[in-house]
């Protein structure tokens, strides 16, 4: 099979948990791309990645981001990063989904 460069998103298998939706968009060996929509009201477990480190760009709807004691309001247009082996969650405080799109380093010394 070819190599993909460019993908319809909504066209991705898609990965529904209780509290998300998701797309696996890209998995390459040091990284990979996914875009995340949390449910209302739902709140993803706290949870760190050892083996690498996080950026987040909002997409659409209001949430939060607590990671370190401190707890981030992001909104359309934010982008937020997370270092390696930081437990952190993410929130959704509106009535629609909270959506961004997630890079994240893999197999990282």
């Amino acid at each position: 099979m070819a190599e993909e460069y460019a993908k319809v998103v909504e066209e991705l298998e898609v990965d529904e948990r209780p509290y998300l939706i998701g797309y696996h968009i890209f998995k390459r060996d040091h990284w990979e791309m996914a875009k995340v929509s949390l449910k209302p009201g739902a709140k993803m477990p706290l949870h760190t990645h050892e083996d690498g480190e996080q950026c987040y760009y909002i997409l659409a709807g209001k949430g939060l981001l607590g990671m370190m004691g401190t707890t981030y309001e992001l909104t359309p247009g934010m982008a937020a990063f997370i270092p390696r082996g930081v437990e952190h969650y993410t929130e959704n405080t509106s009535d629609d989904l909270f959506t961004y799109v997630e890079v994240r380093t893999t197999n990282q010394p």
